[in-house]
């Protein structure tokens, strides 16, 4: 029986067919230069390479059978693979009008070469996601997940049509094809590409939350990092200040009669001072525009209460009034509420007067004139149409848009909401529609509906 070499520092060669196909084939990192026994550059090497070139002389056929009976397909287990691992997403692109989805990708080596025909499924897709870092990210399936494309060079169909490894049969099928390949390559075959698809991975993220351990003798003592404990060095110097500033508005306005802070006007009205007007209060007292004892900025009273000099109407009940109800608004806001409603209707009313009268002088002048068979040269133009409720709620919300730096598919879904419900800029400055109502119809948080009530305000005395 010839003898067969299957390590690399046995000097001695096995048959011409071992080390010429078989090694090359199954085993080349075992392959070396095949010497011809009896061949003159045997003989000018020496009596040593000679002795290579030949089986020993006490080998036993037990010895020969063992070396003889090692499994090729254990050595092709221990072949190792580069694996170049690519990442695919889809990402919203945005554009002037609306956005779009784009996939995306990203391809990275493995830190070390991985030996794919020892490893099972599991053990690969860990190994794979090293590439990027992820290895800790996602958790693979016990029998199945997440799904991967896996190709190399020469894989029929390319990268494009390789099929997803989804579980383990999969698997398997595919460490077959891949021992084939590299005995039809005789080992050439050493890369191999993997593709991940992150949008089908959501169900495999690791979201555990890895708690930090604290014993009996812990629990006496404070806790500064790891468990989400608030700590003054977690806040900005500017943060810090308008906490405090917070803190002194609530000490120089608490108000009994409501059980928090207000501010009391001249009149005695009460404003509250709810999270979002003590933040407002507290910059301006930070920014030294007034003081914590004194009153707010003027244009902060104009966003609470409307124009300078004018009260804060009282909230108007819901439902319909009872035998006994009587007005909550009194002489002082009856008057204010009417002169702002005035002041709101006027500029539109004295915009469509003019419009009105300026087409009847148009139709008048026509009737006029006498009939000719060339038109005039420089025909008269009337003045523009007032713009149509829905351009002018657009307009206005995409100024609120830019000067709040909103995104362009909020303020388009903002204005989805209002047209549905045939809101305009003056409807929403009224007073006595209810923040709450502006805030459900909108779904806007309460700070921008308040922002969006002072806007409108501003947009109805500029017309």
């Amino acid at each position: 029986m010839p003898y067969n070499r299957w390590t690399l520092e046995n000097p001695i060669q096995g048959s011409a067919f071992h080390e010429l196909v078989v090694l090359p084939t199954v085993a080349p990192h075992l392959a070396r230069p095949y010497i011809v026994p009896g061949t003159a550059a045997t003989n000018a090497e020496g009596p040593e390479v000679a002795a290579q070139a030949l089986p020993p002389a006490d080998t036993t056929p037990a010895a020969a059978d063992a070396l003889a009976d090692v499994n090729p397909d254990d050595l092709l287990n221990s072949r190792e693979f580069f694996i170049l691992v690519t990442f695919e997403w889809t990402e919203r692109v945005k554009s002037v009008r609306s956005s779009r989805p784009k996939k995306t990708s990203e391809s990275k080596n493995t830190p070390d070469a991985i030996k794919v025909l020892s490893l099972t499924r599991a053990q690969f897709v860990t190994a794979a996601l090293t590439a990027h870092g992820h290895q800790s990210a996602y958790i693979p399936g016990a029998t199945s997940g997440p799904g991967m494309q896996i190709s190399w060079s020469g894989f029929a169909g390319g990268k494009a049509r390789a099929p997803v490894i989804q579980d383990d049969a999969d698997w398997h099928m595919m460490q077959v094809q891949l021992r084939q390949q590299v005995r039809s390559t005789k080992g050439k075959l050493n890369t191999i590409c993997v593709t991940f698809d992150l949008d089908t991975m959501e169900g495999f993220k690791n979201r555990r939350q890895l708690m930090p351990s604290h014993n009996d003798a812990d629990l006496q003592t404070e806790l500064i990092q790891g468990t989400r404990v608030p700590s003054m060095d977690s806040f900005s110097t500017d943060q810090v200040a308008l906490g405090q500033a917070i803190d002194d508005i609530k000490a120089a306005w608490g108000c009994q009669k409501h059980g928090g802070a207000c501010f009391i006007t001249k009149d005695a009205s009460h404003i509250e001072l709810n999270r979002f007007r003590l933040g407002a209060f507290g910059a301006a007292v930070v920014a030294g525009q007034c003081l914590a004892t004194g009153p707010p900025p003027t244009e902060l009273l104009q966003a609470w209460i409307g124009p300078v000099g004018a009260a804060a109407p009282a909230k108007v009940p819901r439902g319909r009034s009872g035998p006994g109800h009587a007005s909550s608004d009194g002489p002082s806001g009856s008057s204010d509420t009417a002169n702002l409603l005035l002041s709101t209707i006027v500029p539109m009313v004295t915009m469509m007067a003019q419009n009105v009268t300026s087409n009847m002088q148009m139709s008048s002048r026509r009737r006029r004139s006498p009939p000719s068979s060339l038109p005039p040269s420089t025909p008269p133009r009337g003045s523009s149409p007032p713009p149509a409720i829905a351009d002018e709620l657009d307009k206005f919300l995409h100024s609120f848009g830019l000067a709040k730096g909103l995104s362009i598919d909020m303020v388009s879904d903002v204005s989805e909401k209002l047209k549905a419900a045939h809101y305009t800029p003056d409807a929403i400055s009224e007073i006595s529609l209810p923040i709450e109502r502006l805030q459900e119809l909108t779904g806007l948080p309460e700070g921008q509906v308040y922002s969006l009530r002072k806007f409108s305000l501003l947009h109805i005395s500029a017309i």
